[in-house]
């Protein structure tokens, strides 16, 4: 039985992963922006702006 990650928590492993593998290329900084730059249509509903809100802020925290 392997038992290589007891005693790490999944917020270790977490951050690991982002640190290692959450690398944003200057494509994906041009993708974000274009999205960024979009206008909200206020006729969808609310919860598609807050989504947009969450992604954002998981993208920010992903670089850092």
């Amino acid at each position: 039985m392997y038992t290589g990650y007891v005693g790490v928590s999944a917020w270790t492993i977490i951050l690991h992963s982002y640190d290692n593998y959450g690398i944003i290329t200057a494509v994906d900084i041009e993708d974000n922006d274009t999205k960024m730059r979009t206008e909200y249509d206020p006729s969808l509903p609310i919860e598609v702006l807050f989504h947009q809100i969450e992604e954002d802020v998981e993208y920010v925290t992903a670089g850092k």
